[in-house]
């Protein structure tokens, strides 16, 4: 049977079972077979790629960020949130155009591709200029506007939900059908609850981003406004379900953990960000403790301030050890689920994403098993959380398409982008 590429002879890392020495079959952009090498070579006829031993995992997922924020990475470090977002952050924000979301959203996809991410959830602004990054680059998206009501008045409040549903029902499908979209509100504090009412009603059943309980601050305010926490005001209003991704999730009680996972709502992780904006350690053993999903996000790179879901793997799983005093609390296994299929199910594709098996789409990062890091490998599991670094990233493959093959990008003009990124980054700077 001819197929469009055969990967020969790597450590294959299905992520739902124990890795294996194999090869992977693809056509139209799907894995049609995985198994011995032997028999993939005897059944199928393609492009070879020759792996020699290396390590071929799903393509990682980054279930939060706001991507154009490459373009503030190094301009407000060191500071509080409420600081880094009110004095710095949001002044810059308002200076943004079309030309400089797009060149932020390129370097976000240039950067990401390097690191082994091949889908990401986006919160901001001027979603079809991220949308345009997504298409060119060849990564995969969850889209949405992020929506605020904090000083607008009555127009701009509607203004927001209209733009809103505008990227929901126009980005939809978008880049041949790997952008799917989202409702975007940005958080139970910079929503009035009369407005998330609004949001519920208009989005229904569609997949919500939003950010929950991310600092102290928030749920002091929260209480003041309506009398209970940030989480409990989401369960309230109808947004807290199967179909909402909560990123942060830091400051939960034991009711809010509770409702979380009565709700089926999944949690996207952010420890880089958490911790350099000094917001908190979020309660994920707890949560896990009650059969919460828990993804992985960056946050944006003016917070992070790059956007490694390798390292977030590794923070993830190292920092609730130290926490809790406890070397067995979240395993490599379970980090690496997620960075991969829990991302996957916070945006309902698990089917289709997240692990690598017959059926699901062709997104795969071939990682190098000879690299001074990665060598010896005793526990191939434990080397992809614990030493793996966007150095060992080899090759990219998304939706069947090789975006990156030994660390050469092939679906867009690195140095173009990055001189064009710092262009648009001094230019917005020298406005302030």
């Amino acid at each position: 049977m001819e197929v469009d590429l055969i990967l020969k002879d790597g450590v294959v890392v299905p992520v739902t079972k124990p890795p294996f020495q194999g090869s992977i079959a693809i056509k139209d952009g799907v894995i049609v077979d995985i198994g011995e090498n032997n028999s993939i070579i005897d059944e199928y006829v393609g492009k070879v790629i020759e792996l020699d031993g290396s390590i071929v995992i799903p393509g990682l997922i980054n279930t939060h960020t706001h991507l154009a924020m490459t373009l503030f990475r190094g301009v407000a470090d060191d500071l509080p949130l409420d600081v880094w977002l009110e004095d710095y952050i949001w002044p810059l924000e308002n200076l943004l155009e079309p030309r400089h979301v797009y060149a932020g959203s390129m370097l976000g996809c240039l950067e990401m591709i390097k690191n082994g991410v091949t889908f990401f959830a986006d919160m901001y602004v001027e979603q079809k200029e991220v949308a345009k990054a997504v298409d060119q680059s060849g990564m995969r998206a969850a889209l949405s506007f992020g929506l605020v009501t904090i000083n607008k008045d009555e127009e701009g409040v509607k203004e927001e939900l209209r733009e809103g549903m505008k990227v929901y029902n126009e980005l939809d499908g978008a880049a041949d059908g790997r952008i799917i979209t989202t409702y975007g509100p940005h958080s139970p504090t910079t929503c009035s609850k009369e407005f998330l009412e609004e949001v519920r009603e208009t989005a229904g059943d569609s997949l919500i981003q939003i950010h929950l309980a991310e600092t102290k601050k928030e749920v002091l305010r929260s209480k003041e406004l309506y009398g209970m926490s940030p989480t409990e005001l989401l369960h309230e209003v109808g947004l807290l379900n199967k179909n909402t991704v909560c990123a942060h999730a830091v400051h939960l009680t034991e009711k809010d953990i509770d409702l979380i996972a009565n709700s089926g709502a999944i949690v996207s992780h952010n420890p880089t960000s958490n911790m350099k904006l000094a917001s908190g350690i979020a309660p994920i053993p707890e949560l896990l403790s009650k059969d919460v999903s828990i993804a992985l996000g960056t946050d944006g790179a003016a917070s992070n301030n790059s956007l490694d879901l390798f390292s977030e793997m590794k923070l993830a799983a190292l920092l609730h050890k130290s926490s809790k005093m406890d070397p067995t609390t979240v395993p490599a296994e379970e980090a690496l689920k997620m960075a991969t299929i829990n991302g996957a199910k916070a945006f309902g594709l698990e089917d289709s994403l997240g692990s690598i098996e017959v059926g699901k789409k062709a997104d795969l990062v071939i990682i190098d098993s000879e690299s001074p890091g990665m060598t010896p490998r005793h526990n191939v599991i434990s080397n992809l959380v614990y030493s793996t670094t966007n150095r060992d990233v080899e090759t990219v493959i998304i939706d069947g398409d090789i975006v990156m093959i030994n660390d050469e990008i092939q679906s867009l003009d690195e140095e173009n982008v990055i001189k064009n990124a710092d262009r648009m980054s001094k230019d917005l700077i020298n406005k302030k």
